[in-house]
């Protein structure tokens, strides 16, 4: 699931943002830069362009319908938190 990771993303750009920080846009280099699919999902999910080579401009409709998922996934996270810490250490 390649949105996971961006959960978190939103999550941090929620904080810096009460925080009274602006993001306008995010330059991205590294191996998820070289991932077009990535780049857009970013920029859909977190509504801000994502730049590397290219600008990936956000769809608005999109980006409505993951705000929606984000304020269920804000609600389940806390709730499962220490599931996945639970799950590593059956593992170790």
């Amino acid at each position: 699931m390649k949105e996971a990771p961006v959960y978190e993303d939103m999550c941090i750009k929620e904080f810096l943002e009460s925080q009274g920080i602006k993001i306008n846009e995010i330059i991205s280099s590294g191996g998820g830069a070289s991932s077009d699919l990535v780049l857009k999902l970013r920029a859909d999910m977190l509504g801000i362009p994502f730049l590397n080579i290219k600008k990936y401009q956000t769809n608005r409709k999109i980006n409505k319908e993951y705000k929606a998922l984000f304020d269920i996934y804000k609600k389940i996270y806390p709730a499962n938190k220490d599931f996945g810490y639970q799950l590593s250490k059956l593992f170790d």
